[in-house]
């Protein structure tokens, strides 16, 4: 009587088990659904900062190569980079 029992509680255990692992899915799911609604909705922008970014880094040089760096206040020295990186461009973040 006691086997019987057992053997009919073990697919509902089962069952159970089985019923918490799709529910466990079905969170990363929408997580990474979230995530994905978030990107599309940002790339626009990030886009946009990346071509303000490129113009910056543009000007930056243009007017670093104006000026000269020795007449820069030693304060004002240490917030330049010792070398200007290029930064992505659009193509670069296409591809991420």
């Amino acid at each position: 009587m006691k086997l019987r029992l057992i053997i009919l509680l073990i697919p509902f255990a089962l069952a159970g088990c089985s019923n918490q692992l799709m529910s466990a899915d079905s969170q990363s799911d929408k997580l990474v659904r979230e995530k994905v609604e978030q990107w599309d909705n940002n790339k626009e922008q990030i886009a946009r900062l990346s071509t303000m970014e490129e113009d910056l880094s543009l000007l930056i040089q243009a007017l670093s190569a104006q000026t000269d760096i020795d007449a820069i206040p030693e304060p004002l020295k240490r917030c330049l980079p010792s070398k200007l990186q290029p930064l992505p461009t659009k193509t670069d973040l296409a591809k991420v």
